[in-house]
């Protein structure tokens, strides 16, 4: 991973961590706005006032309310799947090294410019 990934990565999470657990909600809409309830780490809660005005704006708030839970579990999932290209890439390395047989170079540039990140 490069380091700009890690730093990336690393900025996520942090604006992850700095909000509050959830799980978020809205209610229904009505008079063109919403509120959206956000439990706070010490069991209070926010309500934000969310105005109405596009046609989208249900399905942005679904996502933006599921967003909390969703963006750890892809970070955990980056991080798991970022193990499993390091360890072929390692593996692939040590064939290199020994005389074996290694993955097609295609293969491994993939990996490689899998892991360069955004």
């Amino acid at each position: 991973m490069t380091d700009a990934t890690r730093k990336w990565l690393d900025e996520v999470e942090a604006r992850c961590a700095a909000t509050d657990p959830g799980p978020w909600s809205h209610g229904p809409p009505c008079d063109f706005s919403t509120i959206v309830r956000v439990p706070t780490k010490d069991g209070e809660e926010v309500v934000l006032r969310v105005d109405m005005e596009s046609d989208a704006a249900p399905e942005m708030l679904d996502f933006m309310c599921a967003a909390r839970q969703d963006i750890p579990r892809l970070l955990a999932l980056v991080e798991r799947l970022g193990e499993a290209l390091e360890m072929v890439r390692d593996a692939d390395d040590d064939c290199r090294r020994d005389g074996l047989q290694t993955m097609p170079d295609m293969a491994r540039q993939k990996i490689d410019r899998a892991w360069e990140g955004p």
